[in-house]
Parts: structure tokens; C-alpha cells; sequence
């Protein structure tokens, strides 16, 4: 009888309506300060127990490219909630993996490329462009280099970015567009970090000085390169003789 009782509840258990936790409230994972300079992307797995509160009642790596990656996987998804798993309608306990992909923030690229620290903490005077009587322009145009790996996407964008322009006529602080493949976004800035700007003046003092423009992305045309054209049917002949 034991053993058909066993039999039984493996039979049922079997039937049984299943469903996974579901994440609620998921912060995302903040890249690595200690990875910043190195630019490198990576990945993390975190193996997470989530209680029939739909809580995280423990949480471990699993995986990951770096262990400053786990780390961070760690420290955010011990800030999710969770619709909790279920079996029959009942609240349960269960483990799932949670994938953490990271990607190097457009600001430390935007630094990279440009050679210099563009995003930085600012607390001196800034003057709105609106209130100077003339509007701050760059000394060259701003020509913008559309991204390689997009040539023969289609992917075109303008983009309005707020900056500031420092007494020394240097650019900080861009704004990020919010939307838009990154490759463009980035484009837009570092053209924007690297223009030069001659120092502007107010009441016959350099100042910083918050501005805009906009930057126009658009993939160039492409020539097709000839193809060499047959020599006549006559010379040809001749070859063949030859």
C-alpha cells in the first residue's frame, strides 16, 4: 500500500498546473565603477529562491564574465519582487536563473572616444544662453560621423542636445537623447564634445554658458565602384588568334 501510495502522489504531481515566478518590480543592475575604464561588456547569471511571498529569500552567482559583474547581478536582483511560483493555485517556493547582460554606459564611451572626461560633476556658475546677447557657436561646423556598422541600416536621426560650454570654450555634460540606436546616440555626442567654441562673455567676464544645437545623422551614399567594361568583340578576336 506504501508503495501505491508513492505511485499515486508521483501520478499527481505530475498533472499538476505549474507557473514560474514573475518578476514585479526589477531594478536594473548598475555597471561596475570598477569596470568603467576598461570598457569591456559582460554578462552574469544569478541563481535566485524566491519565497511564497514572492520575495528573494537567497540568491547566488551562478556565472559571470567578471566577478565585479556578480557582484553587481547580486546587489540588484536582491532588490527584486515577485508574482511568486505556483502550483494548483497555491503560493510556493521556488528557484529560478536571472540573466544580466551589461553594456559599457554611452558616458564612459563618449569619454573614451573623445579622449577627456565630457561627463563630470559641474558646480559653477552657469549662465542660460538665452541671457547673453550673443548665442555661443562652435569656431568649425559640427559634421558628425555616421557609424560604420550602420552603413546600409537606413537609420537616420536628429538630435537636439543641451550642453554646457565652459570659459575655456571647452564642451561638457551633453545631454543623452532618450531614444535611438546607441551607435547614433554616441555619434551625436562625441561630435558635439568635440567642437571648439570661442569663450564667451558676459558683463566683460568669461562664463559657462548652457546651450543647444542640433545633430543631423544621416548615412551616406554609397557609390557603386564601375565595373570594367569587356574590350570589343574584334579585339577580343585578335587575343583569341594570338
Amino acid at each position: 500500500m506504501a508503495a501505491l501510495a508513492v505511485l499515486t502522489l508521483v501520478s499527481a504531481s505530475a498533472f499538476a498546473q505549474v507557473t514560474q515566478p514573475r518578476p514585479l518590480n526589477s531594478p536594473s543592475a548598475e555597471y561596475p565603477a570598477a569596470l568603467r575604464k576598461s570598457l569591456r561588456p559582460g554578462q552574469a547569471v544569478v541563481q535566485v529562491t524566491v519565497s511564497k511571498s514572492g520575495v528573494v529569500a537567497d540568491a547566488e552567482v551562478r556565472s559571470a564574465d567578471d566577478p565585479a559583474f556578480g557582484e553587481a547581478a547580486l546587489a540588484a536582483v536582491q532588490q527584486w519582487t515577485f508574482a511568486p511560483a505556483t502550483r494548483d493555485g497555491v503560493p510556493s517556493a521556488s528557484s529560478i536563473d536571472v540573466p544580466f547582460v551589461f553594456t559599457v554606459p554611452i558616458e564612459d564611451q563618449v569619454n573614451a572616444s573623445v579622449g577627456r572626461e565630457v561627463f563630470k560633476e559641474f558646480d559653477q556658475p552657469i549662465i542660460e544662453s538665452s541671457a547673453l546677447r550673443v548665442r555661443p557657436t562652435p569656431n568649425k561646423p559640427v559634421v558628425p560621423i555616421y557609424p560604420k556598422d550602420l552603413v546600409g541600416s537606413g537609420k537616420s536621426a536628429d538630435y537636439k542636445i543641451d550642453f554646457i560650454v565652459t570659459r575655456e570654450g571647452q564642451v561638457i555634460n551633453p545631454s543623452i537623447p532618450p531614444e535611438g540606436p546607441d551607435a547614433l546616440r554616441i555619434a551625436a555626442l562625441v561630435a558635439i564634445a568635440r567642437a571648439e567654441f570661442t569663450p564667451v562673455f558676459h558683463q566683460g567676464l568669461a562664463v559657462n554658458c548652457r546651450t543647444s544645437a542640433v545633430v543631423r545623422l544621416r548615412e551616406p551614399k554609397v557609390t557603386p565602384t564601375p565595373r570594367a567594361k569587356a574590350p570589343p568583340v574584334a579585339e577580343r578576336a585578335k587575343r583569341d588568334d594570338s
